[in-house]
């Protein structure tokens, strides 16, 4: 519904003052954003406030501090460095596999083919290799979107490839197909026909130096997400498991399309659930639990200060919150439906800190214009809105007309069916027909809280798998390229005596000692980046050395049984079939 503001003060009695937020103001400009600017400036310095344009363009992404840019920052990050891992695997295997074509190149280049058409080779080679993979991740794509979807709580379709995106991603293609093209082409045009023929390209040093600065940086990436993984899982359960100041458990709330309705219908419904065993204590309130919707700067008290701007946020309630929300009450008392009146109010601890730095502030008087309220009850801070930010200070008035979502605690123990019949029974009865959903708090807390955190941790997993599964694939190539390079030096070593598990502890240390470097190289950026992370909330986890360790011994032990996969068949095959025409 849209209506003229000034309607809105006449019909609901709205002060206008600078400390009301209950109004965005849109601004279309006829003169320049700078002279815009100005003009605001100078207007706001008259009437002593701060002011500021911001372009609506801009106004999704600066939701929530940046939260949806960052989101999408890091999404891209993580899709660079799956399709990085990707494209270092094609370019080991591409170089470790080189004798393929060693007859083919061979030939071509004693026939006069030049460096050119080597490249050019290679490039369709990878061009239509490439190709083929985009066609069939998109058929992949659209098999696993719903369920992708439905995992991380987004709504992908193909359909949302825009013109411009598929443009992108034909530039990608053809990007990954040169860079991975090129190492393997360069390779073959410097050397000679005659050692190509012979099979005689022996790896410089740097080559081998490139393919193992690859799989060193393969392995600090597949850390890295294994790592973020981690902490990002770590620091949801904490948050989950933390005390938010109420108890959200055990407790469900109405959420009602006519909130009006349920205002006036309170007192009924509350009196008929608490007939039963099930359930302790009902209290409305005017938002759903955890969630604060209004907040003013227009409180003052005595000895406040004239030069502080306090921001209060203000929760509406009937008698019974703290009995219901289990909050710790500090000093004072709960509203009372025969003693309160609607000038009694509860104050939370950081608000009475902010209003006197020692002794009690209970029975103090809060002045509103012309309105005044005396404190009667100081609580325990409670989270509201978001526990990344700061515990703020927050005023809970006693107003039972704005009673629109019942809180019902439930008895504990098995008594949540129980409940939930009866409530729903007793809906039936005083709104017949009319639509309603019974939320579980703890459920609505996490949703709202930390949702974005569990998307981010679903998120993870799901890439961490997916960088698991090509480090592996790309671990098992090189060994099987070692292992078919060496084979000979393996079927010498065999028939002068060696063990299996020597020849196979020989094929892996070189891998293990990338692991580790890896290891290393990883640790430091993933604590500097996680820590960052955390910064964003108020109440967050530790960065234990545990998860450092848990993912290192997990990629050494991933890395170790893939290599050994390969150096295992290496090691036990015949050695006279290696050396038979030596």
């Amino acid at each position: 519904m849209a209506a003229p503001l000034k309607t809105a003060i006449k019909e609901f009695g709205i002060v206008v003052k600078w400390s009301d937020y209950y109004v965005h103001s849109f601004i279309k400009l006829n003169s320049p954003l700078n002279q815009a600017t100005s003009k605001i400036s100078s207007f706001a310095k008259q009437h002593d406030i701060d002011l500021d344009l911001f372009p609506l363009a801009k106004l999704h992404f600066a939701q929530s501090k940046n939260e949806q840019k960052t989101t999408l920052n890091i999404a891209i990050i993580a899709g660079i460095f799956i399709l990085l891992l990707a494209c270092i695997n094609f370019i080991n295997l591409s170089t470790a596999n080189i004798y393929k074509h060693t007859k083919e190149v061979g030939i071509n280049k004693l026939f006069g083919s030049s460096s050119f058409n080597l490249h050019k080779q290679f490039i369709l080679e990878a061009l239509i290799l490439t190709f083929i993979s985009f066609v069939v991740a998109l058929e992949v794509s659209s098999l696993l979107l719903p369920y992708i979807n439905k995992l991380i709580g987004i709504s992908l379709t193909l359909n949302q490839l825009s013109i411009y995106k598929s443009t992108l991603l034909l530039v990608i293609i053809i990007s990954i197909s040169l860079v991975t093209a090129i190492v393997p082409a360069y390779i073959f045009a410097k050397a000679q026909p005659i050692h190509i023929l012979n099979k005689n390209i022996k790896s410089n040093r740097a080559t081998i130096f490139l393919r193992k600065g690859l799989l060193l940086l393969q392995l600090t990436l597949t850390i890295l997400i294994i790592l973020f993984t981690l902490f990002i899982s770590k620091q949801v359960h904490f948050i989950d498991k933390r005390n938010l100041g109420f108890d959200k458990e055990n407790m469900v709330f109405i959420q009602l399309q006519n909130t009006k309705v349920m205002s006036e219908k309170l007192p009924a419904l509350k009196k008929e659930l608490l007939k039963s065993p099930f359930i302790t204590s009902v209290c409305g309130v005017d938002a759903p639990p955890g969630i604060i919707g209004s907040s003013t700067t227009g409180f003052s008290w005595q000895g406040k200060d004239a030069q502080t701007v306090s921001s209060l946020y203000l929760y509406r309630c009937g008698n019974d919150f703290i009995n219901t929300f289990r909050v710790k009450l500090l000093e004072g008392k709960d509203f009372d439906s025969v003693q309160t009146n609607d000038k009694e109010v509860i104050i939370n601890k950081t608000f009475a800190k902010l209003m006197s730095d020692s002794g009690s502030v209970s029975d103090k008087i809060l002045y509103n214009g012309k309105l005044q309220y005396r404190i009667t009850g100081i609580i325990e801070d409670f989270s509201f809105n978001s526990i990344k930010e700061k515990q703020q200070p927050a005023i809970i008035f006693y107003d039972p007309t704005r009673q629109f979502y019942p809180c019902i605690r439930i008895a504990k123990g098995e008594n949540t069916a129980s409940a939930l019949a009866i409530i729903r029974k007793t809906m039936g009865e005083l709104f017949p027909g009319m639509e309603y959903e019974v939320k579980f708090t703890d459920d609505f807390i996490l949703d709202k809280f930390i949702a974005r955190e569990i998307r981010f941790s679903k998120f993870f997993m799901l890439f961490s798998i997916l960088g698991i599964i090509v480090c592996c694939i790309g671990l098992l190539g090189l060994a099987l390229f070692e292992s078919n390079k060496r084979v000979k030096e393996i079927g010498i070593r065999r028939i002068n005596g060696a063990s299996v598990n020597e020849v196979i502890f020989m094929l892996n240390k070189d891998f293990l000692k990338l692991v580790i470097l890896a290891f290393i190289i990883s640790t430091p950026i993933a604590w500097f980046t996680m820590h960052r992370w955390l910064l964003n909330f108020t109440y967050k986890t530790e960065l234990s050395w545990w998860i450092f360790a848990i993912a290192g011994f997990l990629t050494l032990g991933i890395a170790f049984i893939t290599v050994s996969l390969q150096s295992w068949r290496a090691a036990t095959r015949n050695p006279v079939e290696a050396l038979r025409y030596e």
